[in-house]
């Protein structure tokens, strides 16, 4: 699944649900996540908080995403990546 990422509240909480379903027996198998964060605006990409990005994509133009370890986790336990 390929997922804009800002916050990253949305990747965390659509993995959340994936993961769910699929302890309850609802899914076969749980999907990769991949992130995606504008290059301006890529800390968890760059691995590193950004004081002041930059984006046209308002939406996605954080520094410091709120659900950082969340997103982490999202990607880790799914198997995929982040990318600019």
């Amino acid at each position: 699944l390929f997922i804009p990422v800002g916050n990253a509240g949305n990747i965390t909480a659509y993995w959340k649900g994936f993961v769910e379903y699929y302890q309850a027996g609802r899914a076969r198998n749980k999907p990769r996540m991949m992130g995606f964060q504008a290059e301006g605006a890529a800390p968890i990409v760059r691995g590193h908080a950004i004081e002041e990005p930059e984006t046209v994509a308002s939406a996605i133009r954080i520094g410091n995403p709120a659900s950082w370890q969340k997103a982490i986790a999202a990607r880790d336990e799914s198997g995929q990546n982040f990318r600019q």
